[in-house]
């Protein structure tokens, strides 16, 4: 509850978009899990999934994994900015080969937001060669999946 409520506050410039007119707080993001069914999430889930089954059905995707894999997570993942001040408290391997870059584990430094958010991070950066852009991504997720033991 409390990461969505942060990244709510991350977002708070963009919420008016969404349809959302106020301030997220976790008394109101717990008021909305007793109120509303579970099944409108697992159904919008649901047609994410066939969209997007059919948009890679031709791709050569499954032969890159060991294992089919889906991400269906509540868990944030962010595109970190350029200008994120953070401490650097360890890393993992990577195969370069897979376009990853980096693996870390963080901490931010900023005041306000090592106030909201003291818990480390996971800071991946990935280098896309068809698009020549580098991308790095935050997450609460800090176990091992994405580096190559």
């Amino acid at each position: 509850m409390s990461s969505a409520t942060l990244q709510a506050w991350a977002m708070q410039p963009k919420l008016y978009h969404c349809g959302i007119r106020g301030n997220v707080s976790r008394n109101t993001l717990a008021n909305a899990n007793e109120h509303r069914s579970w099944r409108i999430y697992a159904d919008f889930a649901q047609v994410l999934i066939d969209k997007v089954r059919k948009l890679y059905a031709n791709e050569d995707f499954g032969t890159q994994l060991k294992h089919t894999a889906y991400a269906l997570d509540s868990t944030f993942i962010t595109r970190a900015k350029s200008n994120l001040d953070y401490q650097r408290l360890c890393h993992r391997k990577v195969d370069k080969s897979t376009g990853l870059r980096c693996d870390q584990t963080i901490r931010l430094n900023g005041f306000y937001a090592s106030q909201d958010y003291p818990a480390a991070l996971r800071r991946i950066s990935y280098f896309d060669i068809e698009a020549n852009k580098r991308f790095v991504f935050l997450t609460r997720v800090l176990s091992n999946y994405l580096s190559s033991s």
